[in-house]
C-alpha cells in the first residue's frame, strides 16, 4: 500500500579516509527506513559526493557539491578519522566548509570521530594537526560523538539518527506533510460521503433487486438519480494524491454507465412510473425462428444486466474497503459489504451474493465489450458469451 511521506535528506560530509563509515551511514538510513518509514511518514534519503554528483565543468567541485547537493539536505552526518582533508578557496578543508555552511543555514549536523589507531605509515602530521585543532575549536559548540571501531559506528549512527527524528526541527518538517495530507483527507471523506448519498448506498442491496430479481425494472426516480450520479463523478474536485480513488471512481462511473445504457437500450417507458426490458417476443405475428431469436436476446439482455449490477457492486465494495483501511475503518460499517440477490429460482428460493474483486489492487473494468468476455473470470457469473450468436451463450443457453 502506498502512503505519503516526507523526505529527509541527509549529507554525509567526510575526507576520503572514511569510505566504510561512509557506506555503513548509509546502510543505517536504508535500516532506519526499513524499520520506522511506515509509521513515522519519514524517508531518509543519503546524499554524498561519491554517489549523487555529475559530471561538469566551468566551477570548482566544492561549489558544485555545495549548490546542488548540501544545499537541498536536511540533516548532515559529518565522519572523520585521521585527517581533515583538502583545503578549499574559503575553508580549511572541503568537509569543514560543507558542516559550517550547512549550520550557518540554521540546519542541524552530527559529527563522528574515529579514536581508532593510525598505522605509522599512514599519519599526515599536518592532517592530523589540523584535525585536532578543528576538533578542539566545536567541543564549545556542538556535542560530537567517538567510536572505536566499525560495530561501535554502525551503532551509533543508526541511534543518532533514531534521536534526531524525534527533534523538534523534525516534527516541524512533519507539520507541513501533515497540514495538507489532513485537508486532502477531509477532501476525500467529503466526497466519499456525497458519494454514498448520491447512491443510496445505506439501501443498495435492496435497490438493486429490482434488475436481479424477476422481470428487470428499473423505476424512472431510480434512472435519474443514477444519471446524476455518473455527472456528479465526473465534476469532482480531488485533494492530492488520491490517485487510488480517483481511478477506482473513474472505473465504477464507466460502469454505472455502460449498465444504464444498456438497460435503457433495450427497454422502454411503462407509462407509468419506471422502464421495462422489452419482450419482442410477445408479438403473436413472429415468426417461430424470429421468437426463438428474441427469447434468447432476452434472457441474453437480462443475464447482462444482472452482471452489470453485480460489477457495479463489486465497484462499491471495493471503493468502501480502499476507504475503510486507509482512511475510516468505521466508515458504513453497518452496512458491511452489498450483495446483491437473484431469483425466485426453481426452487422458489432466493440466492444472495456477497460479490469481490478477486485482485484487490483496482477496479479491472474497462468497457463494456471487454467485459462480456472477462465476466466469467469474475468471483460470481450469471450469462455468458458476447451476443447470442456467439458459440459460449448458445451452449449455456441451451443448457439453462
Amino acid at each position: 500500500m502506498g502512503y505519503t511521506a516526507k523526505v529527509i535528506r541527509v549529507f554525509i560530509a567526510s575526507p576520503s579516509d572514511v569510505q566504510n563509515e561512509r557506506q555503513i551511514t548509509r546502510e543505517a538510513i536504508y535500516q532506519w527506513n526499513s524499520i520506522n518509514s511506515f509509521n513515522t511518514k519519514l524517508v531518509l534519503v543519503p546524499v554524498g559526493w561519491e554517489k549523487d554528483t555529475t559530471a561538469s565543468y566551468g566551477s570548482p567541485p566544492q561549489e558544485e557539491i555545495n549548490a546542488k547537493l548540501l544545499a537541498t539536505c536536511d540533516l548532515l552526518v559529518g565522519i572523520f578519522w585521521r585527517k581533515l582533508g583538502s583545503e578549499t578557496k574559503e575553508f580549511i578543508s572541503g568537509s569543514v566548509e560543507e558542516i559550517e555552511k550547512h549550520t550557518s543555514s540554521g540546519k542541524p549536523a552530527m559529527l563522528f570521530f574515529s579514536n581508532a589507531a593510525i598505522p605509522k605509515k599512514e599519519i599526515d602530521e599536518d592532517q592530523y594537526q589540523k584535525l585536532e585543532k578543528f576538533k578542539e575549536s566545536i567541543k564549545h559548540k556542538c556535542l560530537y560523538m567517538e567510536y572505536k571501531d566499525y560495530d561501535e559506528f554502525a551503532s551509533l549512527i543508526f541511534d543518532q539518527l533514531s534521536r534526531q527524528m524525534n527533534e523538534e526541527w523534525v516534527k516541524s518538517e512533519l507539520h507541513t506533510l501533515i497540514e495538507p495530507v489532513n485537508k486532502s483527507r477531509e477532501i476525500l471523506s467529503t466526497l466519499m460521503t456525497e458519494w454514498s448519498l448520491n447512491l443510496d448506498i445505506q439501501h443498495m442491496s435492496e435497490w438493486t433487486t429490482c434488475l436481479t430479481y424477476g422481470t428487470p425494472y428499473l423505476p424512472k426516480e431510480m434512472y435519474d438519480r443514477l444519471d446524476q450520479l455518473t455527472r456528479w463523478i465526473l465534476s469532482r474536485t480531488w485533494g492530492t494524491n488520491q490517485e487510488a480513488y480517483i481511478d477506482g471512481l473513474y472505473r465504477f462511473r464507466l460502469i454505472l454507465s455502460d449498465l444504464l445504457l444498456f438497460y435503457m437500450k433495450y427497454s422502454e417507458y411503462d407509462g407509468s412510473k419506471g422502464y421495462i426490458i422489452v419482450k419482442k417476443y410477445n408479438n403473436p405475428n413472429l415468426k417461430e425462428s424470429d421468437v426463438n431469436r428474441f427469447v434468447m436476446e432476452y434472457e441474453f439482455v437480462c443475464y447482462l444486466v444482472i452482471d452489470l449490477v453485480a460489477e457495479l457492486c463489486r465497484a462499491t465494495n471495493y471503493l468502501l474497503d480502499l476507504f475503510r483501511t486507509e482512511i475510516d475503518p468505521m466508515f458504513l460499517l453497518n452496512i458491511g459489504h452489498i450483495y446483491i440477490t437473484t431469483g425466485p429460482h426453481m426452487d422458489g428460493k432466493d440466492l444472495y451474493y456477497v460479490v469481490l474483486y478477486k485482485e484487490r489492487d483496482r477496479i479491472p473494468y474497462e468497457n463494456l465489450d471487454k467485459f462480456k468476455t472477462d465476466r466469467k473470470n469474475r468471483d460470481v457469473c450469471f450469462g455468458i458469451g458476447v451476443g447470442i450468436d456467439d458459440p459460449e451463450f448458445l451452449e449455456w443457453y441451451h443448457k439453462s
